[in-house]
This record gives C-alpha cells, structure tokens and sequence, in this order.
C-alpha cells in the first residue's frame, strides 16, 4: 500500500500519462480479512482516489488464475519435476481462469478506454466454466508421465473465507460474473466485441482512506510490531472503508446483497453456517443506518428496508 502510494506519486510528479494498475478478482469483495486481498483492494481504492484528484489517467484490469501461467501450476510443476507429492486443497475446490492472451489484451484495451478523473476497470467478460483445481493437478501428473502421488493438504491459512453469495448480482444469473461485485455491476457496461467488461470503482470515503493510511504508516515505523498486528489492522481498514461504501449505496441494493447473502437453502447446502458472515452482516446493517443518517433519500424509504433488515437480522 505505502508502494502504492509512492507509484502514484512517482507518476504524478513525471507527468505520466497513463498508469494502469494489475488487480485481482478477490479485490471485489467488499470486506476480507486475507493480506493478499486486502492489500490488491486497499490499492484499488488508492487508484480510484488517485484518478479523481491527480493528472494522470489511470486504469485497472482484474485478473483470475492464468492456467497457462499461474503460481498453483507453477508448484505443481515444481513438485513433479522434483518427484515429490503434488499437494491440493482439497477435492471440489474450483477456481474460474483465463489465459495470457487474454490479459494482455485487457491491458492494453485499458489503456486505450481508461478515462481522465474517473477509475474505469475492465474484465474477461467470458471467464467459461469453474475449474477444479483437482483436475489441473492430475493434468498436470498425466502430463509429465511419472507416477506421482497427491497429498490433500486441507484448506491452508489465507484461502479460508468462504464464498458470500451477495456477491454477485442474482437479478440476472446468465451474466453473472464473480469479479464484479454487485454493487460495481451497477455500472456495468459491455465493449462493442461483446469480449470486455467496463465498469467504474464503487464510491468511499476518501478521508477515512486518507487516515487509515496515515496509521498505518505510523504502524509500519515500528520494527517490533508483531506481523499479526499489522494484519489484523489491515482488516480493520478494509472494513472501515467498506463500510463507507455501503453507505452510500441505496437501501435498496443493500437489502438484495443481504437477502442473496443469507439465502438459508444454499447455506444449508454448502454446510456453512451464518455465523461465517457475521462481520460482513455487520457491515451491512452498519451500512443501513450510516445510509439513514447521511442520505437524502425519503425516511420512508429507509424505514421499510432498515425494518426489514432487523427483522431478517433476527433470524
């Protein structure tokens, strides 16, 4: 984040033309706990800031799992050619992916579409069907022709946050899209190839990133503050800005996110329980009375959903 920050001053003081930033698909969830998403989203937000108030025109491209060059089938290969047992999560985890070509074309399309004064980010519109990351392994070993065990690791400390289904925009399932969350898709538009997805940051408070990122400066000056307290610390700034977010979405939109979110019959399901949601429920309702207490919109508008959301939040 403080790398972040010294890349956009670097190009605001050399007059750069454009900046495109590398993001990943986990920056669209709207709060995580994992560093490697947390940080990619907390730069997300230092872009988008960047690009209302700088001179430079910046853009932002999300990507998945690359299968034809990512970090998971480099250590598969690793593994195989040292003849040591390929290790995986676990059976049935998926992962959606594109290949290099595809990256690189959004690249440089977002160069050519990226607009001054505002954060515009682009997406493969077409990501195809889930991969199991299982089948890739045993690709992988049938490949290489070597008889090579698998080792089922469990899941490992950084991948354990389960899916939100309020993630994604269920009002129209043949578009879905998992690097787009719902409040993004709102912004959503298509490229005349039909190929590309274009879409705008979501709104946040740009003082409470200011100060999170002032504290967290001040944290980093310390050489013996434990690693877990940066950590936990950056989570807290993810929430804090997250839920500025949703306070400036309409009460409306916030009750779909929840009602998707807690569906009980794909809860049940995926043996997940609600509780795993907790924090990000909390926000959301956080997000309710913020919106209340700072928006324009009619009382009566928010006395009908914030009733329904306690009464949801009940169950």
């Amino acid at each position: 984040m403080l790398g972040t920050q010294n890349i956009i001053q670097l190009c605001e003081s050399h007059q750069v033309r454009h900046c495109i930033y590398s993001s990943t698909g986990k920056a669209s969830r709207y709060f995580t706990a994992e560093v490697y998403a947390a940080s990619k989203k907390v730069a997300e937000w230092q872009f988008t800031k960047a690009a209302q108030e700088g001179t430079v025109t910046y853009g932002m491209v999300r990507f998945t799992h690359m299968l034809n060059n990512s970090s998971f089938c480099q250590q598969f290969e690793e593994k195989i050619s040292q003849d040591r047992a390929v290790n995986v999560h676990a059976p049935h985890r998926y992962i959606v992916a594109q290949n290099v070509t595809e990256a690189t074309h959004l690249l440089l399309n977002a160069l050519v579409f990226s607009e001054p004064k505002k954060l515009r980010f682009f997406l493969c519109r077409n990501l195809g069907w889930p991969t199991e990351t299982l089948e890739v392994a045993l690709y992988k070993i049938l490949q290489s022709g070597k008889n090579i065990p698998l080792y089922f690791q469990g899941v490992t400390a950084g991948y354990e946050e389960p899916f939100f289904r309020g993630q994604i925009d269920w009002n129209k399932p043949s578009e879905l899209h998992t690097l787009l969350n719902v409040i993004e898709n709102q912004t959503r538009t298509v490229d005349a190839s039909g190929d590309m997805i274009i879409a705008e940051a979501s709104p946040f408070s740009f003082a409470k990133l200011d100060q999170s990122l002032s504290y967290l400066q001040l944290l980093l000056s310390d050489p013996n503050l434990p690693e877990v307290k940066i950590k936990q610390e950056l989570a807290g700034v993810v929430k804090s800005i997250a839920a500025s977010t949703f306070a400036q979405t309409s009460p409306d939109l916030l009750l779909k996110i929840w009602q998707w979110g807690t569906d009980a019959k794909h809860l049940e399901g995926q043996g997940i329980s609600l509780d795993a949601f907790r924090e990000m429920l909390d926000l959301l309702v956080e997000g309710f009375y913020l919106g209340r207490r700072d928006s324009s919109h009619q009382p009566t508008q928010y006395t009908s959903v914030t009733g329904q959301v306690q009464q949801l939040s009940r169950v």
